[in-house]
């Protein structure tokens, strides 16, 4: 079993897109394959992010989830697989949101969420509002035995 951790991140942009713009959101995908997502347009727009994969020994790890909730209320929720949330935590794993405008327009710390296991089935990501932009924010839950 393994789990992604997001690293720090950088970026380029164009004028058209604030900094915000290049922050990634990264999964592991399969068993070879990390993405990274950013909202970019036009030309002038990368980004480099750094991340750690630690792979457990055997009867360490029960599960590892990966997912994302995605919406505009600042408290939006992903549905897993029933875990035990007395064993188990979730890690924040980067965001996205749907317009460059709401990076230019807002402060950065409008482009920050956090993560929690609201129970067994539900991960909730609690954000500020981002002025009726779509939130994507990533994460991974991991169950140990």
């Amino acid at each position: 079993r393994s789990l992604l951790i997001s690293g720090s991140w950088s970026g380029n942009y164009n004028t058209g897109n604030g900094v915000y713009a290049t922050q990634p959101r990264i999964t592991l995908t399969n068993g070879t394959t990390i993405t990274a997502t950013t909202y970019t347009t036009g030309t002038g727009v990368d980004s480099t992010t750094s991340w750690t994969l630690v792979q457990f020994a055997p009867g360490v790890v029960r599960s590892v989830q990966y997912g994302a909730t995605s919406g505009t209320s600042g408290a939006d929720t992903a549905t897993i697989t029933a875990v035990n949330t007395a064993k188990s935590c979730v890690v924040y794993l980067g965001l996205t949101t749907s317009s460059s405008n709401a990076y230019n327009a807002e402060p950065p710390g409008k482009y920050y969420a956090r993560v929690a296991l609201t129970n067994s089935t539900t991960v909730t990501a609690t954000y500020a509002n981002a002025g009726g932009q779509t939130m994507a924010i990533a994460f991974a839950v991991v169950e140990f035995f």
